[in-house]
């Protein structure tokens, strides 16, 4: 009967383990059926691309010719960082200024083409040429040229070498441009290749086809007139034989002789303006406009 009792209590411990087991087993299996926990990846945060430095635009100053070889961009500031190019029509994008020494209608012309590609421009206005009203205009006025000026511009103009090879045209022997001349050539600064003189010779337009056809280019230097009515006969001539191989200096006001060299090149004020003056005055007026300020005309010598 006891033996029968612990074979039931063995069988109740038996069944009880393994019901222990089986749970244990049946926990395990589940922990490993179990899905892993999903961790959230982190967004990438996209990283801006830095903007590139842009290129400095560095502005342009153009000038012509008859400008750059009197040394224009010499006179514009050092610090001043530009770019200085020959001026041309179409201009480069970046073009800030330019500067033009009026000393024909072609400078007169390529002021008007400039300014209609809005580009500002100073001008020296040597002739007197009527310019557009925008045009920032350098001119001198209230000069005179008188019978002494005259002469030492025409000896001093270059590129002559004394003694100067001139004709002289007078209205008279007594007259003071007369004497003036007599005084150069006792000097030894002027050499006389023909005179005349108007109150004994008859035809002033004769007298100067006789000239022109003694003398071929390169024999004369420059003629030294003492009226500028003497002045635009000879500058006529000239200009009707295709001829521009020497100058006229006459007497007279500067607007006489801005309005008469407009049309006749080769007359040349007889009046020692101050070019260096000009250009500086340009120089810094062009500073101006690159500072994005207008200057007003210039009016020299008053």
């Amino acid at each position: 009967m006891n033996r029968l009792r612990k074979m039931r209590n063995l069988l109740k411990y038996r069944n009880l383990i393994i019901f222990l087991l089986v749970c244990c087993f049946a926990v395990v299996g589940c922990g490993k059926n179990d899905p892993a926990p999903v961790t959230e990846a982190a967004t990438a945060v996209p990283q801006s691309t830095p903007e590139p430095t842009p290129e400095p635009v560095i502005p342009v100053v153009v000038a012509n010719q008859k400008a750059m070889d009197a040394g224009f961009f010499d006179l514009l500031p050092e610090s001043a960082e530009i770019e200085k190019q020959i001026a041309s029509v179409p201009v480069a994008d970046n073009t800030a200024a330019a500067f033009i020494w009026v000393e024909d209608d072609t400078d007169a012309e390529l002021v008007r083409n400039l300014l209609s590609e809005d580009i500002p421009v100073v001008a020296y206005n040597e002739i007197g040429a009527e310019l557009p009203e925008e045009t920032v205009e350098i001119r001198f006025s209230g000069l005179s040229a008188t019978e002494e000026a005259a002469m030492e511009t025409a000896i001093a103009y270059p590129p002559h070498d004394t003694p100067v090879r001139m004709i002289g045209l007078f209205s008279s022997e007594d007259s003071k441009a007369r004497s003036v001349w007599n005084k150069a050539i006792d000097e030894g600064k002027v050499l006389s290749k023909g005179i005349y003189t108007g109150a004994v010779d008859s035809s002033l337009d004769g007298w100067i086809g006789e000239m022109l056809g003694r003398y071929f280019p390169g024999m004369l230097d420059c003629a030294y007139a003492e009226t500028p009515e003497y002045a635009a006969a000879v500058a006529k001539r000239l200009a009707d034989a295709g001829r521009t191989d020497f100058e006229v200096f006459t007497v007279g006001t500067d607007k006489d002789l801005a309005a008469l060299s407009q049309n006749l090149p080769e007359v040349l004020p007889g009046v020692g303006v101050d070019t260096a003056q000009a250009l500086k005055a340009g120089a810094d007026a062009v500073e101006q406009l690159l500072s994005l300020q207008h200057p007003d005309d210039i009016v020299l010598g008053e």
